[in-house]
């Protein structure tokens, strides 16, 4: 990763709860995250809250990719979220028509729910962990002197 790269993320997860790498079944994905490893194993040293974990975006099953990648990221030894996205064409249709998939049942609707309640899963650990701090002792004022 290029010196301008680690300085352009590596701030970018001092403050987050949960970091998803998207990870497509192609072997530039793999070599990219392989990279990307690194640096973030780096932000959690520095962000004890941090939790990283993959998600697989367009996966064919059944596919020697697809397969791959599953084994790549469990050498990586990152977690890897339960809820895969898979390859489907309705993702670009919903975007033609201006609408979203969610709006339409069916199987990719069913896993953008799983990966949030995924999500949700992960940030509820965080938020039971951290201990909740009132806005005005976060940031020195009230909401009435907000500069």
């Amino acid at each position: 990763m290029s010196p301008y790269a680690k300085r352009h993320h590596s701030g970018r997860f001092t403050q987050a709860d949960l970091a998803l790498i998207p990870v497509h079944p192609s072997p530039l994905d793999m070599l990219a995250y392989s990279e990307l490893v690194p640096l973030l194993r780096q932000a959690q040293a520095g962000n004890k809250t941090l939790k990283i974990q993959f998600v697989i975006n367009q996966l064919s099953p059944n596919t020697i990719l697809g397969r791959d990648v599953v084994e790549s990221l469990a050498e990586a030894e990152i977690p890897l979220l339960p809820t895969a996205l898979h390859y489907r064409q309705i993702y670009a249709q919903v975007v033609a028509k201006g609408r979203s998939v969610i709006t339409t049942s069916g199987p990719a609707r069913d896993e953008i729910f799983g990966l949030a309640r995924d999500v949700s899963a992960q940030l509820a650990v965080r938020v039971v962990k951290r201990k909740a701090v009132p806005r005005e002792a976060a940031t020195g004022h009230t909401m009435s002197e907000r500069p």
